[in-house]
This record gives C-alpha cells, sequence and structure tokens, in this order.
C-alpha cells in the first residue's frame, strides 16, 4: 500500500459525512411582554345606530407553558390593556378602556399561534356634544392569530390580530335604559422577554 493510499483511507470517513449545526431559539417555561396597538370599536347606541371609535394604547402581557409537544406549545396567557381613542365623526366624543383577558394561546411550531380567552372591560365614556358622561363595564370574548420571532436568546417580537366583542348590559350599568353591546378589530406589535432556551442541533449529511 502506497503513502497516499494510507492518507486517503485516514481521511475517508470525513470525506464522506459532513457536520451541519444550527441554533432553535424558543420561548422559556414563561414570558412577559409589552405592546402598542391601534384599533378600531364599534359602540351600539340605544337609538340602534352604532358609534365607530379609533382607538390607540398599550398592554401588558404574561404566558406560561402548560404544555410542550412537537407540533408546537399550549400555554395560558393574561393579557391587561389601556386605550384611549376619538369618535371619527365627533371628534371630541372619546372613549377611555381598560381590558384585562386570560386564556390559551396554542403554538402551530414555534412562531405562529392562535389564542382566545375571556375578560372583563371598563370603558369611560365622555361626550360634550350630548352632555354625556358614562362608564360602562361589559364581559368580552377575545381571539387572535398572532407570530412570534426571536432577536436574540432571550428577546422576542412578536405581531398579533384580535377581535373582540361583548354585551354591555343594563342591569349592570345603571347609566344605562336599554342593552348595548361593543366590538372591536385591531392589530399591535410586541417586545417580549423570555428566560433563554437555546437548542443546538447538529446534522450529519452523507455526501
Amino acid at each position: 500500500m502506497t503513502k497516499w493510499s494510507l492518507i486517503f483511507l485516514l481521511l475517508l470517513p470525513t470525506l464522506g459525512f459532513a457536520e451541519s449545526s444550527s441554533r432553535e431559539v424558543q420561548k422559556g417555561f414563561f414570558s412577559m411582554g409589552l405592546s402598542y396597538g391601534q384599533s378600531g370599536s364599534h359602540l351600539l347606541n340605544t337609538d340602534g345606530t352604532f358609534s365607530d371609535y379609533k382607538n390607540s394604547g398599550y398592554g401588558l402581557d404574561i404566558d406560561i407553558l402548560i404544555w410542550n409537544a412537537e407540533l408546537g406549545d399550549i400555554r395560558i396567557f393574561g393579557v391587561h390593556t389601556s386605550e384611549s381613542g376619538k369618535n371619527t365623526k365627533l371628534t371630541t366624543d372619546t372613549l377611555n378602556s381598560t381590558e384585562n383577558v386570560a386564556g390559551l394561546k396554542v403554538f402551530a411550531g414555534s412562531n405562529l399561534y392562535l389564542s382566545g380567552g375571556l375578560g372583563r372591560g371598563q370603558t369611560k365614556l365622555k361626550s360634550p356634544t350630548l352632555g354625556v358622561e358614562m362608564n360602562l363595564s361589559y364581559q368580552m370574548v377575545r381571539a387572535a392569530l398572532g407570530v412570534e420571532f426571536a432577536l436574540t436568546d432571550s428577546i422576542f417580537m412578536g405581531i398579533e390580530a384580535a377581535y373582540k366583542s361583548g354585551p354591555i348590559r343594563k342591569d349592570q350599568n345603571e347609566s344605562l335604559v336599554e342593552n348595548s353591546f361593543i366590538e372591536g378589530f385591531g392589530g399591535s406589535i410586541r417586545l417580549i422577554w423570555s428566560p433563554p432556551s437555546v437548542t443546538n442541533i447538529t446534522v450529519s449529511n452523507k455526501r
């Protein structure tokens, strides 16, 4: 056996296989987020018409991992939002709302998710045009579709679109003479912190 044949036999294992590695970054067992969003809401008036409001506001949220699977995580979440808005036709009419929602967030893979939850809201409505100021409370359902992606090992960015709706009952609001209704649709961008959860993946590929 020649010298070159011996070298070739020694190098054969490394020539036949090549290793590649990558890092998969996922959220840890819990996360906290800060969001900013804009939305449009519709409030049913007592005469059967709707008042439209354009809102903006901030939110704080937390989620906790309850089930980890290859197809995606399942997490419970809680979110608190505070919004203010103006009537799209009568800009002197304002709406200030706070809402608290809790529910489930189901991931498809590591990025895309669908969430749903139940919550309560408080709204302060001011209408100088009509000389009216009311404090309204209501229950609501909320559904959202979103995506999250890693910026660093522990900082994530999220984008979410959400829909909410719920009745405003006169038996829970003394200022109402008829039942009312509120609904809204909006989008938000979220900055999320989570304990690092990084997996190093090494793959051997045969050439």
